[in-house]
């Protein structure tokens, strides 16, 4: 009996850790992204230079795909793009040469992107 009881604690145990590790849901997207953003950006390290950055981008629930264009980069990551959108805030994770997080607000995103040795991005979308 006693066994049997272990057993049932461990399997019950097992179960709401597998809740607990289900319940770290992002929060989905309060904002569409979808169109054509045109702003700059400005490396955190002056010598490693500013230019252009233009995003066309269309959204599906929370992902996001278009395509990227930066100019004045060292190494050119422009090209396809892909990401995510949780509430306000876009991730985008492809390509790996401008990873990073922005931030929506109304027809305005900001943020910094790492994979660019870390620069400031400042983007409006173009009507």
């Amino acid at each position: 009996m006693r066994r049997v009881g272990r057993l049932a604690v461990g399997l019950m145990m097992m179960g709401l850790a597998g809740c607990a590790s289900g319940s770290t849901q992002q929060a989905p997207p309060t904002v569409d992204v979808t169109g054509k953003w045109q702003g700059n950006w400005v490396a955190r390290q002056q010598t490693q230079g500013a230019g252009q950055i233009e995003l066309d981008i269309k959204q599906t629930g929370a992902k996001y795909a278009g395509n990227l264009l930066i100019t004045g980069a060292p190494n050119d990551p422009s090209g396809l793009t892909e990401g995510y959108v949780t509430g306000n805030r876009v991730e985008i994770s492809v390509p790996a040469g401008a990873t990073g997080y922005l931030t929506v607000n109304g027809d305005e995103m900001s943020g910094l992107l790492s994979g660019m040795d870390g620069a400031k991005v400042t983007l409006k979308r173009v009507k």
